[in-house]
């Protein structure tokens, strides 16, 4: 196994620390981590040096002080290293110093009392948090605002400076920039792999897993990051065993924050033993030289150690008559005809031979034309129109020497423009009629288009107006994340994710409600309660028609500006019957590619202490699989196989150890 690339991290990091040092004077001195709140307790370590302690307390909303202890400095090495183990567990993606670079550290920290001492390993977390000068509280309810006070204690335990933070709350997740698979490369010893995401808001650290009996496993190796203008680029390689080599291997990648929140992990991809069938030509452009007649072709392979060489062919026509023109090695990416007459158009294809010699793949055929061309004029999109189909433009030709058109669309979320079209042959007309109807299309987001025109030498223009326009296509919204429900004297308050903010295309939302059976499930409809006529604007509502001794359970979907409302509801089920616990609602599962996802709405009661999940594997009895804390509404199951069928089922528990009545009963079949 490789070590981790330290040097490229470190740089990372820096940069990083930098960019929020600027923010000192502004931010807290708490940040959210992925199961708690991270303290930020100052740069004297708490070693009696200088400070022999730092005093923590917390208080929840309004109310008063309470103590969470005392920290202090390691005694030893060892208890250093213990400490470093256990941060590792929620910052796993940053990479540590060996035990004799580890030692070192200590000793200088303990004789200087500073963490300054230690230069630019003062700004890895679990170095920190094993000094004691970052404190990390796991014990944060979700939804619970929060605030802390850090005293310095004195060399002889006197109180000294005092540092409040701003309030605090969870969940956080965190967001990057989407990640997409740009390529990879394997030999019988490596595998390199390459992902990018564009944008201002990529994932600083990334840890890189390969797939084993169905598992995610930590893939050892080195990693690195890149960026060109706004794309960064990470990049993966790994030493291969004999086995290894053999067969199909799979991975998948996930960014994290410096504070160990994860965002969203890569699709899986595989990178085969041989990759020459998934391998193709990229980026091929043909040019003339200034200084002669003479046609330079450049290319890019997407996987060059799979090839044994590259074969150029030309033709004076577009479909007969093509003739071996060059045989260069598997890495060269550019080729000069000299032998190419002026003013006569030329056809081009490049064919690229397996290691084995027995299968090649051909490029398309291009056209190049052996006299310089000029510019010419940008087209003009003159019409848009969204149709149920996708997007339909009306794109007038200016140039009459173009002989053709691209058209260039964005994702719906960026700027960022890419082709997504060939060349466009306009033949004997000043106007092209282009159809859009791509599946990837969505009616929940504006596009953004634009053309460039070609000239007959492969000249192309400057892009053309840009467009906006969105397609008619039906997909209804997303439903409300977050869906939480608090129980006051006199009222049920409800909050949720404002999904408008992320979906301009969302009017608002419906909230319903019905009474329940304390003890078991209602087949009763629900009635709305807010937004029936109107979608209500507002991501949080209270309830005061509520009366005390009854059981009852919201739903609330999105509702988007042509009245469409999300396919599926999120629930929350509240109670105002003091030790009688009820099943939750709403229940819901997603099958992934190893495991079972299920999902519930929120219960809410007073002595409310866990939920039990139970599972009935094809028939037999039914087997509690866990007990879950009442903050969560979430279980993954990893212990599903192909071919069978799983029912799933949830109840509550009080704390006085009754269980309430089961939920819905889901059903699945892998």
């Amino acid at each position: 196994m490789n070590k981790p690339n330290f040097r490229h991290l470190y740089l990372i990091i820096i940069s990083l620390f930098f960019c929020s040092g600027l923010q000192a004077q502004k931010s807290s001195v708490v940040q959210p981590g992925p199961r708690g709140v991270y303290v930020f307790l100052g740069k004297k370590v708490p070693c009696g040096k200088i400070i022999s302690a730092y005093k923590i307390e917390r208080r929840i909303g309004s109310e008063e002080w309470k103590a969470l202890g005392d920290v202090q400095a390691p005694v030893s090495l060892n208890e250093l290293i213990s400490r470093i183990e256990t941060a590792k567990k929620i910052l796993p993606a940053q990479p540590l110093p060996s035990r004799q670079r580890l030692q070192q550290l200590y000793e200088r920290a303990m004789s200087s009392g500073t963490i300054d001492s230690l230069k630019g390993f003062s700004l890895y977390y679990p170095i920190k948090i094993g000094l004691g000068l970052i404190y990390y509280d796991a014990g944060v309810m979700t939804g619970k605002e929060v605030q802390y006070r850090v005293t310095e204690l004195g060399v002889k335990g006197e109180s000294g400076a005092i540092i409040v933070s701003d309030t605090i709350s969870l969940p956080h997740p965190s967001v990057f920039d989407e990640i997409q698979f740009a390529g990879s490369s394997r030999s019988l010893k490596t595998v390199y792999l390459k992902w990018y995401s564009a944008g201002k808001n990529p994932g600083p650290l990334f840890m890189v897993h390969r797939i084993e009996n169905k598992k995610p496993v930590l893939a050892g190796g080195t990693v690195g990051h890149y960026s060109v203008n706004d794309t960064t680029y990470y990049t993966f390689q790994d030493s291969l065993t004999l086995e290894q080599s053999r067969i199909e291997l799979q991975y998948m990648m996930t960014p994290f924050d410096l504070l160990g929140n994860a965002g969203k992990s890569t699709q899986v991809v595989a990178v085969t033993h041989d990759n020459f069938s998934t391998s193709y030509f990229m980026h091929i452009t043909s040019s003339k030289l200034a200084d002669r007649t003479a046609t330079r072709i450049n290319w890019y392979y997407s996987d060059p150690p799979t090839l044994k060489n590259v074969e150029i062919y030309r033709s004076d026509y577009a479909d007969r008559g093509f003739v071996l023109l060059a045989s260069l090695g598997s890495k060269d990416t550019t080729y000069v005809d000299e032998s190419i007459q002026p003013t006569q158009p030329y056809y081009y294809f490049l064919k690229a031979i397996s290691k084995s010699g027995k299968r090649f793949k051909e490029s398309d055929k291009f056209l190049s034309l052996a006299y310089h061309g000029v510019i010419p004029q940008s087209p003009v999109i003159t019409e848009t129109i969204g149709t149920t189909k996708g997007v339909s433009l009306t794109i007038e030709i200016k140039d009459p020497n173009a002989r053709g058109v691209r058209v260039f669309r964005n994702d719906g979320n960026s700027d960022k423009l890419t082709v997504i079209t060939d060349l466009i042959l306009r033949g004997d007309k000043s106007q092209i009629l282009f159809i859009d109807s791509s599946q990837y299309l969505s009616g929940r987001k504006n596009y953004t288009y634009a053309a460039r025109s070609e000239s007959l030498d492969n000249i192309p223009s400057e892009l053309s107006n840009r467009v906006t326009v969105r397609p008619l296509v039906v997909s209804a919204p997303q439903k409300p994340a977050y869906f939480k429900a608090f129980i006051s004297d006199k009222s049920v308050k409800l909050f949720w994710e404002d999904m408008i903010k992320a979906d301009s295309t969302i009017a608002g939302y419906l909230v319903s409600r019905r009474t329940e059976n304390a003890t078991a499930i209602s087949n009763l409809p629900y009635s709305p309660i807010a937004g029936d006529l109107q979608p209500f604007i507002s991501n949080m509502l209270e309830d005061s028609s509520v009366v005390k001794g009854n059981t009852y359970s919201y739903t609330i979907q999105s509702v988007d500006k042509d009245k469409t409302r999300s396919l599926k509801k999120a629930f929350v089920t509240v109670s105002f019957k003091e030790e009688v616990a009820i099943a939750p609602i709403g229940l819901s599962f997603t099958s992934m590619p190893s495991a079972v996802k299920v999902e519930w709405g929120q219960v809410s009661y007073k002595g409310f202490q866990a939920y039990h999940i139970y599972r009935i594997n094809n028939g037999k009895t039914a087997e509690l699989l866990s007990e879950l804390p009442a903050s969560t509404n979430e279980f993954i199951d990893l212990k599903v196989e192909a071919g069978s069928e799983y029912k799933y089922f949830l109840t509550t528990v009080n704390q006085a150890g009754k269980e309430s009545e089961h939920s819905e009963v889901v059903v699945i079949s892998r």
